[in-house]
């Protein structure tokens, strides 16, 4: 499949989406696959908007190719794909899911509040010259700048871990997470996210520090560069785990990654946060080093090495440690606790908000949203209380409070129809 300009007859002037996106795009279109696929789906279909360009479908070849219009669904508040089916156009063929309307029952049962998301492709870097103007949608960082707020590298990276369910504690999660497993969840997200038109992010993604040391990033950049899409800067990304991570250095248990650029690093209320981290480091052209080199470069904290969920302070490893105790707890109750990190800001009628954390009590088949509110000054504003409120039950949690976790939940979920 391809991203065309509006009103194109064929593919001509196409940018190639990668197969695995394209199958993505497949599965959340009939109304399959999970979340992922549809966030996934979602942000392809926006960028094809905002850049004011159709989807080709593939079904029938290069040259006689259906087109596929996205649209805005203002009641559901989201998006879908209009087939065009004027008779000067060619139909999908029969056993294409585009020859179908799309499902619309999936999008509008599992509505989800709309949240602030980094858009477009997986790409901090551009091309020193490139105007703004001609891409209003993304006002990348300067390479020399620090920007206010998480930078876009950062965002990436938030982006990646939601999308690969890393912020998610599952009610019925079976198998053992460890460090294996988080990255292999990662890598095959990656497969369907582009950094470039044609260029799937897993092509250069590296997540062991070997790599870096070998300088394998480094030959293999450079041959993808000689073919790299025009208008696109050539750039690959290194995600490493770190027991701690320094200004200037990263350390894992291989041993220590020098860098010539920052490593940045979140901070809540100017209070530092501990390791281990998870890093990632944009890798394009320095002119300084005439060579590629490190440009960008994000610590981010997380749990531990086994679960890859982001933590804002050190007590939220603790809420992660007694949310994983209450699943246990609940489920002898049949109660189901599903709890998510968010990353980014939900938008609710007060205004964006970010909770702390989500969670998903369920009863048989119904449930009910519950707002983590951690006890802090920073958060006593009549706005923020009620933007929460929109999202789900607000439940204030402390260092004392904790303990009592399970049996407050329990409380909580016994307001659900057990029907």
């Amino acid at each position: 499949m391809w991203l065309v300009p509006r009103g194109a007859k064929n593919a001509k002037g196409k940018e190639p989406i990668a197969p695995a996106l394209s199958d993505t795009l497949r599965i959340w279109y009939t109304g399959r696959g999970d979340h992922r696929d549809e966030e996934a789906a979602l942000m392809l279909v926006r960028h094809a908007r905002k850049n004011g360009q159709w989807i080709a479908c593939d079904c029938q070849g290069e040259l006689a190719t259906p087109m596929l219009s996205p649209a805005l669904l203002t009641g559901a508040d989201t998006y879908y794909l209009r087939r065009l089916t004027a008779r000067s156009r060619p139909e999908h063929g029969i056993k294409c899911p585009f020859f179908w309307e799309q499902a619309f029952t999936t999008i509008t049962s599992q509505k989800r509040p709309a949240r602030n998301q980094p858009e477009g492709y997986f790409s901090v870097l551009r091309p020193p010259a490139l105007s703004l103007a001609q891409h209003p949608e993304e006002k990348p960082e300067p390479r020399d700048a620090a920007s206010h707020g998480a930078p876009r590298l950062a965002k990436l990276l938030w982006r990646l871990l939601e999308l690969s369910g890393r912020t998610i504690i599952e009610a019925n999660e079976q198998d053992k997470r460890d460090i294996s497993s988080e990255f292999a969840a990662v890598r095959q997200l990656a497969e369907r996210l582009e950094v470039a038109p044609g260029i799937p992010l897993s092509r250069i993604l590296f997540t062991h520090p070997r790599d870096w040391e070998s300088r394998r990033i480094f030959a293999v950049l450079r041959e993808l560069a000689k073919s790299w899409p025009k208008g696109h800067e050539p750039q690959a990304y290194l995600l490493v785990f770190a027991r701690k991570v320094h200004e200037h250095s990263i350390e894992t248990t291989d041993g220590t990654i020098d860098l010539a650029t920052r490593l940045r690093h979140p901070g809540t209320r100017g209070k530092p946060i501990s390791g281990p981290d998870l890093t990632l480091v944009a890798i394009g052209e320095d002119p300084d080093a005439r060579g590629y080199g490190a440009l960008r470069a994000w610590g981010q904290p997380v749990h531990n090495g086994h679960r890859f969920i982001p933590v804002d302070h050190d007590f939220d490893r603790v809420i992660v440690e007694a949310l994983i105790t209450a699943r246990h707890v609940l489920a002898r109750q049949d109660i189901g606790l599903t709890a998510t990190k968010p990353m980014f800001d939900y938008i609710t009628p007060d205004g964006p908000v970010r909770p702390p954390w989500l969670i998903s009590l369920q009863r048989g088949n119904n449930s009910i949203p519950v707002v983590f509110e951690t006890s802090s000054a920073d958060y006593e504003e009549p706005r923020r209380a009620r933007a929460l409120g929109f999202i789900g039950a607000v439940l204030e949690i402390d260092r004392s409070t904790l303990p009592n976790l399970s049996s407050d939940l329990a409380e909580i979920a016994r307001s659900i129809p057990s029907a």
